[in-house]
């Protein structure tokens, strides 16, 4: 039992995924299928190696101190990297959804508490894309390279999906 929500896939031929008791206990029905689809949109998209790769070149790196510097460029490469995956799971999750909104919905629910909270922040993303404003679009696409901050991925998925 695991109070913390959570969800993610491992392995390369033999892919299993997990879920936390936190993640079930926490959200609704549709909301741990939009978490689920995300996750199968890893698996889809042979996402699990890389990540793989990643966390052992970072643990790799960390170890040997001084001379993890030199895997430093690789590091950033899969990052950076890493940052686009999660965009092409979610909308892998959105196509298998059947719309973006359970999938921004999750997103911003995860990052942000209950939904009599995250029902604002919902609204809020909602009515900004209505405007299809392209300075916007910009700036959330900036935030996203500098940031990996969930609410921030909510929108440009949005975006994306939507313009």
């Amino acid at each position: 039992m695991n109070p913390i929500p959570n969800a993610y896939t491992f392995g390369d031929t033999r892919v299993f995924l997990t879920i936390t008791s936190g993640l079930v206990e926490y959200l609704t029905e549709e909301e741990v299928n939009a978490v689920i689809a995300h996750e199968c949109g890893h698996i889809a998209c042979h996402h699990v190696l890389y990540h793989t790769m990643a966390s052992l070149i970072k643990t790799g790196a960390d170890i040997f101190g001084l001379l993890g510097i030199l895997t430093t460029p690789v590091e950033l490469a899969l990052l950076y990297w890493t940052r686009r995956s999660e965009l092409s799971a979610d909308r892998a999750a959105a196509v298998a959804m059947g719309s973006a909104q359970p999938v921004v919905e999750t997103m911003v629910r995860l990052s942000g508490g209950p939904k009599t909270i995250t029902a604002l922040k919902a609204l809020a993303a909602a009515s900004i894309l209505d405007s299809r404003n392209r300075f916007l679009y910009s700036m959330s696409y900036n935030l996203i390279l500098a940031h990996s901050i969930i609410k921030n991925q909510a929108l440009f998925v949005y975006i994306l999906l939507l313009n």
